[in-house]
């Protein structure tokens, strides 16, 4: 039907070598504070799996009335 989504859930992989910056980055960042930061997505379900090499972290967002 016209008026469902197309997709009602989100699969993100992401990944990275840690917390390890380039020389690069580093001068990029330099000076620089982070205040704060806010991931939203308009999915009522998203999966994140972060590789970090050795580890992984997996961060879940869902809308509040999802059901079991």
């Amino acid at each position: 039907p016209g008026d469902l989504p197309l997709f009602n859930s989100l699969l993100n992989y992401r990944h990275s070598d840690g917390d390890s910056l380039s020389p690069e980055a580093s001068v990029a960042w330099a000076g620089i504070q982070l205040l704060s930061a806010e991931e939203r997505t308009n999915y009522p379900l998203a999966l994140s799996v972060d590789d970090l090499g050795e580890d992984f972290v997996l961060n879940a967002q869902t809308v509040v009335d999802i059901g079991a």
